[in-house]
């Protein structure tokens, strides 16, 4: 669906549901099928081409996510502890590996510098913040029951995300420089 209001098109038609999209520079776009397996796929964004699977040397993805530049990050499992990888589909390296149950939502920064994901670690959900390296840069800890996915703002300094509270859902804004001065940006009711 272009943003200026044109005409929609079809890219692609599959029998399995799909899930996660992202886009990538070049009409490249990801997406997860839903299968008995995760599996990535790439299909382009301009044309009726079928989705080609990953070669994501047998890693089960869970979440992913392009950087402008056309990296690729993928929260994947290997073995009983999920990890970050990050590269291009075939070529993918580890930079983390996370404590605790697989996270679901993983996104790059505007700027491609940063990967920020989310995490449960002793009953409570966190996201973290690291550089392309791995090195971690931030944690910013949600009090509450359930989170949703988020997103990083245009410059980078904020992230926007859902939470479930005793009220319900609604979207805040956290500032990555001071975690504690969340503020609600929507009144509840609101969840992505």
């Amino acid at each position: 669906y272009p943003v200026s209001g044109a005409a929609p098109w079809r890219i692609t038609t599959n029998s399995r549901p799909m899930e996660l999209l992202s886009a990538g520079p070049d009409g490249l776009l990801a997406m997860e099928l839903r299968n008995k397996t995760s599996q990535l796929a790439s299909a382009s964004a301009t044309t009726d081409a079928a989705p080609q699977p990953f070669d994501s040397g047998n890693l089960q993805g869970c979440s992913f996510d392009f950087a402008p530049d056309g990296t690729l990050a993928l929260i994947a499992n290997r073995g009983e502890s999920p990890i970050v990888t990050i590269g291009s589909p075939g070529h993918m390296r580890e930079v983390v590996r996370i404590k605790g149950p697989a996270p679901c939502g993983i996104r790059w920064s505007p700027d491609g510098t940063k990967l920020a994901f989310a995490s449960t670690l002793d009953s409570s959900f966190r996201i973290s913040i690291i550089d392309r390296a791995g090195v971690p840069l931030a944690q910013l800890p949600f009090p509450s029951r359930d989170i949703g996915y988020f997103e990083w703002s245009s410059d980078g300094k904020t992230i926007l995300q859902s939470r479930l509270d005793a009220r319900g859902w609604r979207l805040w804004r956290v500032e990555i420089a001071s975690p504690s001065k969340a503020t609600p940006v929507l009144p509840y009711g609101w969840d992505f």
